[in-house]
């Protein structure tokens, strides 16, 4: 929320519906958690580029913004995504939330780890390969790398 309503509540609901109201966001994946007692909740997480719709929609430039969460639904209807859904739900529900906070449990599953980033984008290449980001998955465009981490045997 901080993208379309700088300092405001990162939890306020009203700016949200004001994004999806408008198709400014996605609908994002919804992943139902589990804990050793049971169905723990869910959680539902977006593509990044939801960020971007909503900087977008705060500038006031509404077609991009629909554009952007179009694209970002399409990814989040993907298979990467689907992959990331099924690998979020098999963790105990904090370890799914950190994951989708940025925080990736060592005992994690390598394969919760990937990027997409333009080639010519020689930092976040090397940030990605810094913390092991370093086989090429397959291009989803000619300019594009979609990498991750080397699977590793458990």
């Amino acid at each position: 929320m901080q993208a379309f309503k700088p300092g405001g509540s990162p939890d306020a609901e009203a700016p949200f519906r004001t994004l999806r109201r408008h198709a400014w966001v996605s609908q994002g994946v919804r992943v139902t958690l589990f804990s050793s007692r049971g169905l723990a909740g869910q959680l539902t997480f977006f593509s990044s580029l939801n960020v971007m719709a909503a900087r977008l929609a705060r500038r006031g430039n509404a077609l991009a913004a629909a554009r952007v969460a179009r694209a970002a639904a399409d990814l989040e209807a993907g298979p990467e995504f689907a992959v990331l859904r099924s690998l979020l739900s098999e963790l105990p529900d904090r370890k799914a939330e950190q994951v989708v906070g940025g925080l990736f449990p060592a005992d994690g599953p390598a394969a919760l780890v990937y990027a997409v980033v333009h080639e010519d984008n020689h930092r976040s290449l090397a940030v990605c390969h810094s913390h092991g980001l370093t086989e090429e998955m397959s291009r989803p465009h000619p300019s594009y790398r979609r990498i991750v981490t080397p699977h590793r045997q458990r």
